[in-house]
C-alpha cells in the first residue's frame, strides 16, 4: 500500500487549509511555513492562490538529521 498523497490531492489539501488559515488570522499577521524544499512550487501557488503575500524565505542549512 502506497501512502503517498497524489499530486492533485495534496495541492488540494493545502489550499484548502491555507485558505482556511487566511479566514481565522489577523491580516497583519505573520506566518512561517516549513515545507520540503521539493515541494516549493507547489506550496508557493497554493499560498498565494489563498491570499497571502510571500514577503521572504528563510533557508536553513541543516547539515545532518
Amino acid at each position: 500500500m502506497n501512502d503517498k498523497m497524489e499530486s492533485s490531492a495534496f495541492r488540494k489539501f493545502l489550499g484548502d487549509a491555507f485558505k482556511a488559515m487566511i479566514n481565522v488570522t489577523k491580516q497583519s499577521a505573520g506566518s512561517y511555513i516549513y515545507h520540503n524544499h521539493k515541494e516549493q512550487t507547489t506550496f508557493q501557488e497554493a499560498l498565494e492562490e489563498s491570499g497571502y503575500e510571500i514577503k521572504q524565505q528563510i533557508i536553513r542549512n541543516k547539515p545532518s538529521l
